[in-house]
């Protein structure tokens, strides 16, 4: 897979599998913003409309749109050549299991380099017997005809070595913009008092998508808990997701509507994470998650699942806590603690935001992606290409 005529700045299709808002476009935002255009020019490719699309277009990046909602889609391959031809791209980075189905082909066709974002592996617990070994084999398929893998943690990049044979991966943590997640100048502008929270409660964030990967229903759970111990906590809501409207029919069965707070997916994220003082993500699997990173930037004390790309992130008892999968009680437990020891809350986001600015920037990320794209060009055309910089 080698480049014809080398020129700059490199011109780069982004191809992801949606143009909503979530983990992996706002992967895709913050590196676009911060690559050097004069080295690297992005081209994006989503397969759905949404605001992430309408974001690019607003910073003058140009976007296609192919409605599809199938991977492996061959029916794609002549227009997703075409794009690649009329714009004579260079390099193509997909984003995303799905989204890297559909590229290849039509990438292996005109003979490009090609990079692979594992935001998160297709295999995931849930999954029958026979569903996770067929994926496990289509993951091993891609990550063996692209020409570099980037796991997003150290943890993936494990889980896939352990299954089969990965080829040219290298670890890029997914970051964080710590000019806009800066807790001394984001305010949280009256959120509060238009949700209705009363003063002097500690508020408990759950601030992601309400599907079956973030379990909800443990986080509901504990506030059942939680809730009958104390009377000061309030539980806030945001996102959308499979999950919402029979956890909002429950909270009203069981008298608890007066102290949950559900809201719809918000764009003002920093201003939402100002207000909290608990931040609680439960997950079934994850790749890093980067609405835990943001947390961290703003120093809130959280309570993650202790799977291995949180743990990563959370050290127990250091900068946050962390509870067993799917156990409810024990995180009642971890909120109650954070809720009674103040103290021990700023302290943990202290830490957690420390561990973000010296580890987890937008910069570092788009220094270590734009040197993985020097390398990957200069194995094509060594004569070409130097190891610049970002």
């Amino acid at each position: 897979m080698c480049l014809g005529e080398n020129r700059f700045p490199v011109k780069i299709l982004h191809i992801i599998r949606q143009g909503m808002i979530g983990g992996g476009e706002t992967y895709v935002l913050s590196l676009l913003s911060m690559l050097n255009q004069q080295l690297f020019e992005p081209v994006v490719l989503s397969f759905t409309e949404g605001s992430m699309v309408e974001v690019l277009k607003e910073r003058g990046v140009k976007t296609y749109v192919i409605r599809n909602a199938k991977p492996f889609n061959i029916l794609l391959s002549k227009r997703i050549q075409r794009i690649l031809r009329n714009e004579n791209i260079q390099l193509v980075h997909s984003h995303g299991t799905k989204a890297t189905s559909n590229a290849l082909l039509p990438v292996r066709s005109l003979k490009l380099p090609h990079i692979y974002t594992v935001h998160g592996w297709s295999f995931h617990p849930g999954l029958s017997r026979w569903q996770h070994r067929l994926r496990v084999r289509l993951e091993q398929y891609l990550t063996d005809r692209v020409d570099r893998t980037i796991c997003v943690s150290h943890a993936i990049e494990k889980e896939a070595k352990e299954l089969f044979l990965l080829k040219n991966s290298a670890v890029i943590p997914c970051a964080v913009d710590l000019h806009k997640f800066a807790p001394e100048r984001v305010e949280e502008n009256g959120i509060k008092r238009a949700m209705g929270i009363p003063d002097g409660k500690t508020v408990v964030g759950y601030v992601v998508r309400m599907t079956l990967q973030k379990d909800p229903m443990t986080f509901y759970k504990a506030i059942r808990i939680a809730a009958k111990e104390e009377e000061n906590l309030h539980f806030v809501w945001v996102g959308d997701g499979e999950f919402k409207e029979k956890i909002i029919g429950l909270a009203t069965k069981e008298g608890l509507r007066d102290r949950i707070t559900f809201e719809d997916f918000r764009q003002d994220v920093p201003a939402v994470l100002a207000m909290l003082d608990l931040y609680i993500l439960p997950s079934l699997w994850e790749g890093l998650p980067i609405g835990l990173l943001e947390a961290m930037a703003m120093k809130k004390a959280v309570v993650v699942s202790d799977i291995g790309p949180n743990c990563e992130l959370i050290d127990h008892g250091y900068n946050g806590l962390t509870m067993p999968v799917g156990d409810a009680e024990a995180l009642a437990d971890q909120i109650l603690s954070l809720h009674r020891n103040p103290y021990m809350a700023c302290l943990f986001g202290e830490r957690a935001r420390k561990l973000v600015q010296e580890k987890y920037t937008i910069e570092q990320m788009a220094a270590s992606v734009g040197e993985l794209y020097f390398d990957t060009l200069a194995k094509c055309q060594p004569e070409s290409y130097d190891n610049e910089l970002v």
